[in-house]
């Protein structure tokens, strides 16, 4: 009798103890397996705060323009939303392939994907800004609501045939009807390119620099430390021999201009 009471004694220990020790390893493969989890978790949350890091864009990533424009292309990129940029200008500047609106359209549609959507204007047969205004050529052919706009104001085909004090009242009201499909539209102007030896174009130039100041729009300054000086002979080698338009080695230093200023390189 006392010998089958020790042995029940010794067989519910053993079973104590085996059943101590299962449950010990079972609760330290859970453990296991949650520090695994929480392991591959942090790993992969790791990847994404990474990744998201690195396309994050910031203001100081478009510090070549204007503030309140930068401020804007970081909204819309947060919110996933398209800016719509519009290019208008004379055919003889922007049309085409090899044209500087080619080049920049192509090169920020590849750079910031689906953020920007451009559009170009090419306003046909070199007219002047009074014809511009005068028959609506812009509004007729505006067909997207902008939230910038690059206005080359067709002063280079007024040139000689306009005078400069009428032509920059044409620009004004340009610029006030653009205003009309949205208030809050960023206005980039530029010149159109430089003419070779040029006197007085020049100087109708620096006129329209005034109205961009007067007018607080931001002036593309793609003359400067860009081209090489008009005066020299370097310069004819931006130009298509015998006209005063632009090759296209002088669309490319014209279209890489304005990249930098939306922070891309060279192409």
């Amino acid at each position: 009798m006392r010998l089958i009471l020790t042995l029940v004694i010794l067989v519910c220990f053993s079973a104590l103890v085996y059943g101590n020790f299962h449950w010990n390893d079972k609760l330290a493969s859970a453990v296991d397996r949650e520090e695994a989890h929480l392991l591959v978790g942090g790993a992969a949350k790791s990847e994404k705060e990474a990744e998201l890091e690195e396309n994050k864009m910031t203001v100081d990533d478009f510090s070549n323009l204007p503030s309140e424009s930068a401020e804007f292309i970081i909204e819309k990129f947060n919110k996933d939303e398209e800016i719509e940029l519009v290019i208008i200008g004379s055919e003889y500047t922007i049309a085409g392939e090899q044209s500087w609106s080619t080049m920049f359209k192509e090169k920020m549609e590849h750079t910031y994907e689906r953020l920007f959507n451009i559009t170009i204007i090419d306003i046909p047969g070199g007219a002047t800004t009074e014809e511009v205004i005068s028959n609506d050529l812009i509004n007729k052919n505006l067909t997207v609501t902008p939230d910038f706009v690059i206005l080359e104001p067709f002063l280079l085909e007024s040139n000689g045939i306009i005078d400069i004090e009428q032509s920059l009242n044409h620009i004004s009201t340009m610029i006030d009807d653009i205003k009309l499909l949205n208030t809050d539209v960023f206005i980039f102007l530029q010149p159109a390119q430089p003419l070779h030896k040029a006197i007085y174009y020049p100087t109708e130039v620096e006129k329209l620099k005034n109205v961009a100041k007067e007018q607080e729009l931001f002036y593309i300054d793609h003359w400067n430390n860009n081209w090489p000086d008009y005066h020299s002979d370097e310069f004819l080698e931006y130009i298509i021999p015998d006209t005063i338009l632009p090759n296209e080695k002088g669309h490319l230093i014209w279209a890489n201009y304005i990249l930098r200023l939306f922070s891309i390189e060279e192409g």
